[in-house]
């Protein structure tokens, strides 16, 4: 936009030394001294193309305080592969998710930074009668043990408040398009891929593949029929879905 290229040299530096050296506040500077030019820029031509009511609205959409919900009730959710475990196993991996939620704010972390996802997922997956056996079968990373591995073999002893049996699975089923839907869910992206080089829209922003899902399991529920997307592709899509409907 600005025809400048960043020199990117001090993209690892370390930011914790002091005093800063001249290099790094020019680097530092530079993250906003052309952001008023860039936006500048972008205004104007959202308003020749009367796109700045879709810019209010996907802004205004990110006002909703539940996009950010962490609580804990909830938490486990956003972790989707979680879906994929027998009951039994979600269980374990919800504890898990709100112990390392609890963990990365105390210690003001980010999540994966106090343990992976992946180490919790197998950790769920096999976990091991005996929580000493972590060490053993080489579960977590050393240093994830070390710093972590006393509260995680404490949790892990935390045995279920019901037989695990009867446990009922945290996560909705996963539901699987058939290979009518697979052939629609094609059809759809090619319609999604035109419209987005035609609008000059990143394609994952127009429509995620969640969306395109919801779009044809429950079209009532996607974002895609909402607001500016709608007007961009979401009539198309949606009269699309129809006819597939109505020859199945």
């Amino acid at each position: 936009i600005t025809g400048i290229k960043l020199d990117k040299a001090q993209t690892r530096t370390n930011w914790a030394n002091r005093p800063l050296q001249p290099q790094q506040i020019r680097y530092a500077e530079d993250d906003v001294r052309y952001l008023r030019d860039v936006f500048a820029r972008l205004y104007a031509q959202l308003q020749e193309r009367g796109r700045l009511a879709w810019l209010e609205e996907e802004c205004a959409r990110l006002y909703d305080s539940a996009l950010y919900d962490n609580a804990p009730a909830q938490i486990h959710l956003r972790l989707k592969q979680g879906a994929q475990l027998d009951p039994p196993a979600q269980h374990i991996l919800r504890a898990l998710l709100v112990w390392r939620e609890q963990a990365a704010r105390a210690n003001n972390l980010p999540r994966n930074w106090v343990i992976h996802d992946t180490e919790l997922m197998a950790l769920a997956r096999h976990a091991p009668s005996d929580p000493a056996l972590l060490i053993e079968n080489k579960t977590l990373k050393p240093a994830t043990l070390q710093k972590w591995g006393r509260e995680i073999r404490e949790l892990m002893q935390t045995s279920p408040s019901l037989p695990l049996q009867k446990l009922s699975p945290l996560w909705p089923e996963i539901i699987r398009l058939d290979p009518h839907q697979r052939k629609l869910y094609q059809q759809i992206t090619g319609v999604i891929s035109q419209r987005a080089q035609e609008h000059q829209i990143n394609v994952g922003l127009l429509a995620s593949r969640k969306e395109i899902e919801r779009l044809i399991l429950q079209p009532q529920t996607t974002a895609l029929i909402q607001g500016w997307r709608r007007v961009a592709v979401g009539d198309e899509l949606l009269t699309l879905v129809t006819a597939a409907e109505h020859l199945s």
